[in-house]
C-alpha cells in the first residue's frame, strides 16, 4: 500500500498542473482541462489576452497610416489610410462577431460559452497576425 503522503503529494501536483494550465492560456487547448469551469477560465484568459494584443497592434497600425495621411494627404476621390484601415476593423469586427456568436455560439449546452470565446480568441490571434503585415503590402 502507498504511503498517504505520497498519494497527497501526487493529488496535489496534479491540481497544481491542472490549475497552472487554466490560468495560463497558452498551454494548448482550453478543452483539455477537466471541468467545465476551468475550461471557462482558461477560454476567458484566452480570449483577454489576444483582445488586448490586437487592441495594441490596431493602435500601432492607426498611428502609421495617420502619419502616412501626413507624409501623402489622399486625393478628394480617395480615403485616407486611417478611415480606410477603421472600416477594415469594423467589418472585421462584424464578421468575427456573427462567426463566432451567430454560428459557433448556437450549439446549446455547458460548452457553447468555451467555444464563443475560444472563437473569439482564434479570430483576434489571426487579425493580429495580419495588421502585422504593413497595410500597404497586403
Amino acid at each position: 500500500m502507498r504511503h498517504p503522503a505520497s498519494f497527497m503529494l501526487t493529488a496535489c501536483l496534479l491540481m497544481a498542473s491542472w490549475l497552472a494550465r487554466a490560468e495560463d492560456p497558452s498551454s494548448g487547448n482550453c478543452g483539455d482541462l477537466p471541468t467545465g469551469s476551468e475550461q471557462k477560465q482558461c477560454a476567458e484568459i484566452q480570449y483577454r489576452k489576444t483582445a488586448d494584443e490586437l487592441k495594441e497592434v490596431f493602435g500601432r497600425v492607426l498611428e502609421r497610416a495617420s502619419k502616412a495621411d501626413i507624409r501623402n494627404p489622399p486625393s478628394t476621390n480617395e480615403k485616407s489610410w486611417t478611415v480606410a484601415v477603421t472600416e477594415s476593423q469594423r467589418a472585421w469586427e462584424t464578421y468575427r462577431d456573427a462567426e463566432c456568436r451567430g454560428i459557433v455560439g448556437r450549439g446549446g449546452g455547458s460548452g457553447r460559452l468555451v467555444w464563443v470565446l475560444a472563437c473569439l480568441a482564434e479570430k483576434a490571434k489571426a487579425r493580429t497576425k495580419e495588421l502585422n503585415v504593413p497595410y500597404d503590402q497586403r
